[in-house]
């Protein structure tokens, strides 16, 4: 008895010592862990986009006259990609964040060596699918590692930090393009990251300790809400089925996040050809001007989820918290719908206005991009967590595979204002 009894303090002693660690503002292992999460997820970018760079070299060399192939391949990607986000969320609960965000970055770098090797379509084909197929192992433990380090309160402007680095990697993109030199990165990275990160705080991955020792000299409320904390724990978890596939609340976010694809992958595929068919003179030149799209997304990222934040902050004590994140998404498609057609109808002679309202586009529909698998993340039941996010990952994503072939048929079928 007194062995167990030893044991139960040195436990609850080394429990509270880690909590009190991994609670401070500046944390080492808290910081570690989401920098390592910002910077692998960029060089996971990184390997995904690459091709964005290589499409109007490999038109020519492969003698295309339509869009119709490059729409092919841009939507065989993200089928991959969708589902291999439902797998990454899934993978995710049930192993270790970080073991699943490094098997995934590892794989994905040696599929990009691959890539650089190969020399047929067949071979550049097949391995750009199976590099789709593997992406999703990246975002849902970031997602989870992120939500068990932050408080709500601050979970959205640091999430909109990280979510930021794909920014980072779209930017390093046209300096590195090419498959040997971006794999070999993915490998180096993913073996930092496996290094630094940390799943959770240690605290909750301590032993159960009894509370009663520590009852004195809590409130009457402190304790009623112990209580009540550990009666919600101890209830069964919900079944996939159950808290995820059943829920209306997840498909309607998935529907939300299929839109915001559609749209958003939409301008980043076909952008730059839409303004050389309304009056940029060049494809660089477009493609400046089209620059204003991913500035006004990477404010978009910041600012949506300070703002939810902001929102949080300010609400009652019984404003669900995800309902203050979706108000932030209400309005951003509200201004979406407006600006969509504005830019439609802009006159060619105005390039600064163009820029001005693909700026506001990518403000709008970044922000939104961000914050979807947020709430999705804080409505889900929290032993399905990754896999909420992994799931409306893979619903958004046929939203980008209609951005690909199915847009480049309505453009040639009924023109760029079809």
């Amino acid at each position: 008895h007194s062995s167990r009894t030893s044991w139960l303090a040195a436990a609850k002693a080394s429990a509270a010592q880690a909590a009190e660690l991994d609670a401070r503002p500046f944390s080492w292992p808290k910081w570690r862990t989401f920098w390592a999460c910002f910077f692998g997820y960029a060089v996971c970018y990184f390997t995904r986009q690459s091709l964005s760079y290589t499409a109007p070299v490999l038109k020519v060399a492969m003698g295309w006259d339509g869009l119709s192939q490059l729409g092919q391949l841009s939507s065989l990607f993200p089928l991959a990609y969708g589902s291999s986000r439902f797998l990454g969320g899934v993978l995710g609960d049930r192993m270790s964040p970080k073991t699943v965000f490094a098997l995934g970055l590892t794989i994905c770098g040696s599929l990009n060596i691959a890539f650089g090797l190969s020399s047929t379509l067949p071979q550049f084909a097949a391995f750009w699918f199976l590099n789709g197929c593997f992406q999703g192992l990246a975002a849902p433990p970031c997602v989870k590692m992120i939500t068990n380090w932050f408080d709500p309160k601050e979970r959205g402007l640091w999430w909109s930090v990280w979510h930021a680095s794909i920014n980072l990697g779209g930017f390093i993109i046209p300096f590195l393009a090419g498959g040997l030199a971006s794999g070999a990165l993915a490998l180096l990275t993913a073996a930092i990251c496996f290094a630094v990160m940390r799943d959770a705080p240690e605290a909750k991955a301590a032993p159960s300790v009894s509370p009663a020792s520590d009852s004195a000299g809590k409130s009457v409320e402190s304790k009623s809400k112990e209580a009540s904390k550990a009666s919600s724990d101890d209830l069964p978890l919900p079944s996939m089925m159950e808290g995820l596939l059943l829920n209306p609340s997840q498909w309607a976010l998935g529907i939300a996040y299929l839109l915001v694809y559609v749209c958003r992958q939409g301008l980043g595929i076909w952008g730059v050809f839409y303004l050389l068919h309304t009056g940029a003179l060049t494809a660089a030149k477009a493609a400046a001007l089209f620059s204003g799209f991913e500035l006004g997304g990477l404010l978009g990222n910041l600012t949506a989820g300070a703002l939810s934040d902001f929102l949080l902050r300010r609400a009652g004590p019984n404003d669900g918290e995800p309902g203050q994140r979706a108000k932030v998404v209400t309005a951003y498609f509200l201004a979406t719908l407006l600006l969509l057609p504005a830019l439609a109808r802009c006159p060619m002679s105005m390039p600064w206005l163009q820029y001005g309202l693909l700026c506001a586009l990518g403000h709008f529909l970044c922000g939104s991009q961000l914050l979807l698998p947020l709430i999705a993340a804080e409505v889900a039941p929290k032993n399905l967590l990754a896999t909420a996010t992994g799931f409306i990952g893979w619903v958004g994503y046929f939203g980008a595979a209609v951005a690909g072939l199915p847009l480049s048929w309505v453009v040639q079928h009924l023109g760029w204002r079809g």
